[in-house]
């Protein structure tokens, strides 16, 4: 399992996470920057990839339900609170990764993580 980083992503975390261990990639090497939304999850899904993103449509369950894709993380933050962003990403990987975030919305905020799945 890696993580792709949807293009609205800031390209740092792809370095990040490569240097906390995890494989990341960018979704710009496999699919064109206009793609819909439905083709880029189908793109991670195939890839089984998590999807890393701040597009807060990935957030919308209704549309984009928990079972319905490999897994996606929605950041939530202003750019003055990226550092402790950056604290809580590497925790919720750290207590998630590979089958916790397996058909899993995770939003990632400064202060805390917070995880829906399927019912």
């Amino acid at each position: 399992m890696s993580v792709l980083l949807d293009h609205c992503t800031p390209r740092r975390y792809a370095k990040l996470l490569r240097q906390w261990g995890y494989s990341a990639e960018l979704l710009s090497t496999y699919i064109a920057a206009d793609s819909t939304d439905p083709n880029v999850l189908a793109l991670a899904q195939s890839l089984d990839a998590v999807m890393l993103t701040v597009d807060l449509d990935f957030a919308n369950i209704l549309h984009y339900p928990p079972q319905s894709h490999a897994g996606v993380i929605v950041l939530r933050y202003q750019i003055q609170d990226e550092a402790a962003l950056d604290t809580t990403l590497r925790q919720a990987l750290s207590d998630l990764y590979r089958s916790g975030l397996r058909q899993t919305l995770l939003i990632v905020d400064p202060r805390r993580y917070r995880i829906r799945r399927s019912a």
